[in-house]
């Protein structure tokens, strides 16, 4: 097992020659190196090649590209035990990664596109992208950070456009009540976008409602071509 104080990183979509929402992932480089008790060097981004762009840093700094897939598809979904660390280290993007990287691996080899990350019977994050229901009473549950999930750029970058379009935002555990009433259950991420969960499991999540994952791919796409 690799020790989590060793490194922190983030996946950068580079589209145009541009690393999208830079200042974003900057920030929360800074923070969750400050919590890991890592220091961020000046970053020579290389931009020549579209793509995902993995920024690690720990005693180096390592690029890692690969290809972006589609974004905003619909995805089916299993649920998997999440990780936990000591302390502070449990939502930051740490050197211990693997755990994330095992549940994305059993979703694929199932059939299914992604995995929900599952502690004490509520969905605290997803395995490469942040779930947010979009609920029966017309509000978007997210689960926050202190329940042990990664704070989400993607997330970042849409709030104000959720909110604008008069929908409150509530933070609480994304238990199975609040899922199985939604009309509509979104997955947030660089690599995936805003893409709809359609079944977590092979049980249907939501109708038919494309509201919330319209709301958030135009104010995604937007945030991108800045």
């Amino acid at each position: 097992m690799s020790n989590p104080r060793d490194e922190v990183f983030t996946t950068i979509k580079v589209l145009e020659g541009r690393a999208c929402m830079l200042d974003l992932h900057l920030a929360r480089l800074q923070e969750h190196a400050k919590i890991i008790g890592l220091e961020i060097p000046e970053l020579n981004i290389p931009l020549d090649k579209d793509g995902l762009l993995r920024i690690t840093i720990g005693k180096t700094v390592e690029y890692a590209l690969r290809e972006a897939p589609q974004l905003h598809r619909d995805l089916r979904a299993i649920s998997c035990p999440a990780p936990r660390w000591q302390d502070s280290l449990t939502g930051t993007k740490h050197g211990d990664w693997l755990p994330y990287s095992e549940a994305r691996k059993l979703a694929e080899e199932s059939g299914a596109d992604i995995a929900l990350l599952i502690h004490q019977f509520h969905i605290v994050d997803g395995d490469r992208a942040m779930p947010i229901v979009l609920d029966e009473d017309g509000g978007v549950w997210i689960s926050p950070p202190k329940f042990g999930g990664v704070s989400s750029i993607t997330f970042q970058a849409v709030r104000s456009a959720i909110t604008e379009a008069g929908i409150p935002i509530r933070e609480g555990r994304l238990n199975e009540r609040i899922v199985a009433r939604c009309h509509e259950m979104v997955m947030l991420g660089t690599g995936v976008g805003s893409a709809r969960l359609l079944s977590i499991d092979g049980e249907r999540v939501g109708n038919d409602s494309t509201l919330l994952s319209d709301i958030c791919r135009h104010a995604l796409t937007e945030a991108m071509s800045r």
